[in-house]
């Protein structure tokens, strides 16, 4: 009777480690499972890494790019006010110009217009002259016609 309990205990044993063995075997194969899941983890995990690695570099570039546009933006705009600034003052420049050369072309007529009124009066007053010399002489045959008729 010893003997059948302790082979119905043996029996309850063995049943109780293939019992176990077949859990350790269950949990072996979820941690393989798991060891298998952490891995492509980690490999995706290394993926989203290299991505973001490659996102920052690219972000760098782009504001680095930024930086260099803004720069250069600044740089045109101070060219474009330069080149205002010489455009208005050669405008200026040119007005000027124009306006002094209009004033003397309009005081060249003026004297023109001048000398040829002078020449006018002095015309006139040639005549006059020749007039009043003519009337002298007239007035003084005049008076020699009368002094013989009286």
């Amino acid at each position: 009777a010893l003997r059948k309990e302790q082979e119905a205990q043996l029996l309850s044993a063995a049943r109780q480690i293939e019992h176990l063995q077949a859990r350790i075997d269950e949990a072996e194969g979820e941690s393989a499972q798991k060891a298998k899941e952490h891995e492509s983890n980690h490999s995706e995990l290394e993926e989203i890494r290299r991505q973001l690695l490659d996102k920052d570099k690219e972000l760098l570039l782009a504001k680095e790019k930024c930086a260099k546009a803004t720069a250069e933006a600044v740089e045109l705009r101070r060219d474009m006010e330069g080149a205002h600034v010489a455009a208005r003052s050669t405008a200026t420049m040119e007005k000027e110009a124009t306006l002094a050369q209009l004033r003397e072309e309009m005081e060249s007529e003026l004297k023109l217009l001048l000398k040829q009124k002078d020449d006018q009066l002095k015309g006139l007053e040639a005549k006059v002259s020749n007039g009043d010399k003519l009337r002298r002489e007239q007035t003084k045959e005049l008076e020699r016609e009368r002094a013989e008729a009286a």
